[in-house]
């Protein structure tokens, strides 16, 4: 008798794809069995009601609300929740390009100003002139010539006649005084003397000029400005306009800083654009100079400014000066 061996292959095949069946629903959770018969008090719509031959490997999907579930004691009810799980996780995609930069951005506020400066030092104003003195008083004028004299009093009383010479008789009575003569007319008042002449005018007073700067040293030139403090490498716009006829004198100069051991400062009065020889020089540890009473003319209209010409080395410093411009007399 010949045995055919299909039938067995058959329920092999079955039970393979039950086993496959099973585990792919066992990635979306984890199984629970119930014995054929019972339905295992399991209605819940979450899960997949399933029966599975224990011999042939076939399963017929049965309703959450069968009863029994599974009719043949071969076989085993099994309930399969639908719920997914989750699985691993996807390898990281590949970043998207940069976005366009946005629009900029407001201006910020802006900050709040500094502090004001310090004032620099007011100029020094110049000295009043001295008033001319004033001029010699006239001599007084001769005396007027005595006015004529007045006429006499009035005519004297007329004598009385001699007596006939006898006796002596008695005397007679003397004669009323005259009424005094009037007054007479003042005199004419003489003519003026003549005036005396005038005194010489005074002499005078000097204005002072002056200034200062800031110097940089070390062989740097500088003009300096008249009336404020202030210097400018041109000497055209350091120079100021004199207001009067009349000399410059007596330039004094004085340093907060000494030029140094072996260096100088030499200082000098330009007018309009040249120099003048009304100058002075400050040396190694000295912080002053002048010099002298030297005069150089100017007329109104003239510019003025004073040269600040250091040694190589000389150490930076602030230079203050003044002058003197007397105006001229007229004569």
């Amino acid at each position: 008798m010949r045995l055919s061996s299909r039938p067995s292959t058959r329920r092999a095949a079955k039970g393979i794809i039950t086993v496959a069946l099973v585990g792919a629903f066992g990635l979306l959770g984890q199984l629970s069995s119930t014995p054929a018969g019972a339905h295992g008090e399991n209605h819940d719509e979450n899960y997949l009601h399933l029966c599975v031959s224990q011999f042939t490997g076939k399963i017929v999907v049965r309703s959450i609300d069968a009863e029994p579930a599974c009719i043949h004691l071969d076989r085993v009810e099994i309930h399969i929740p639908l719920s997914p799980v989750a699985g691993p996780a996807g390898a990281d995609g590949v970043d998207g390009a940069d976005g366009p930069q946005g629009p900029e951005g407001p201006a910020g506020a802006d900050g709040a100003g500094g502090p004001q400066g310090p004032a620099g030092p007011a100029g020094v104003a110049g000295a009043p002139g001295a008033n001319g003195a004033d001029g010699a008083p006239g001599a007084n004028g001769a005396e007027g010539p005595a006015g004529p004299q007045g006429p006499a009093g009035g005519p004297q009383g007329i004598q009385g006649i001699q007596g006939v010479q006898g006796g002596t008789g008695a005397t007679g009575a003397a004669g009323a005084d005259g009424a005094p003569g009037a007054t007479g007319a003042p005199g004419v008042d003489g003519a003026n003397g003549a005036p005396g002449a005038d005194g010489a005018n005074g002499s005078n007073g000097g204005t002072l000029l002056a200034g200062g700067a800031s110097l940089p040293g070390g062989d740097t030139t500088e003009y300096i400005r008249v009336g404020a403090f202030a210097s400018h490498a041109a000497q055209a716009t350091a120079a100021v306009p004199v207001p009067l006829n009349g000399t410059l004198s007596n330039l004094v100069i004085r340093l907060t800083t000494a030029p140094g051991v072996g260096e100088s400062y030499s200082f000098n009065i330009f007018v309009n654009g040249v120099d003048t020889g009304l100058e002075c020089n400050v040396t190694e540890a000295a912080t002053t100079c002048d010099s002298g009473p030297v005069n150089v003319e100017v007329v109104i209209g003239d510019t003025v400014s004073l040269e600040a010409n250091p040694t190589t080395g000389s150490s930076a410093t602030v230079a203050n000066f003044s002058m003197v411009l007397n105006e001229a007399i007229a004569p």
